[in-house]
């Protein structure tokens, strides 16, 4: 089978998706929170060396994207256009109108 096959491509997807899986990002934050806020895990206080803090950053960063700011624009650099739909419902039995926006 060549680097370049269809079926090679789908086997790579796949086993990247079961290392991320087998990353415990949720873990990872926890006890990386735990630790910053001086919190405890399951009643044991959280204490991690550099090379532990530096490992979970680097397994983070290939998971969660980091935040940047994003500026947004419209046509040519301009304005967003926003457009709102507005659907009303009338009630014919006492005459009230209700409102909602999407």
């Amino acid at each position: 089978m060549s680097l370049l096959d269809p079926e090679w491509s789908v086997i790579i997807k796949q086993r990247v998706k079961e290392a991320r899986e087998l990353i415990k990002v949720k873990e990872t934050v926890q006890a990386l929170q735990a630790f910053a806020l001086g919190e405890d895990i399951d009643g044991t206080k959280v204490r991690l060396n550099k090379e532990q803090i530096r490992a979970a950053e680097i397994l983070l960063k290939k998971i969660l994207p980091d935040l940047k700011a994003v500026e947004v624009t419209g046509a040519n650099g301009g304005a967003v256009k926003v457009e709102t739909i507005v659907i009303r419902a009338v009630d014919a039995a006492d005459d009230r109108t209700t409102q909602e926006s999407i």
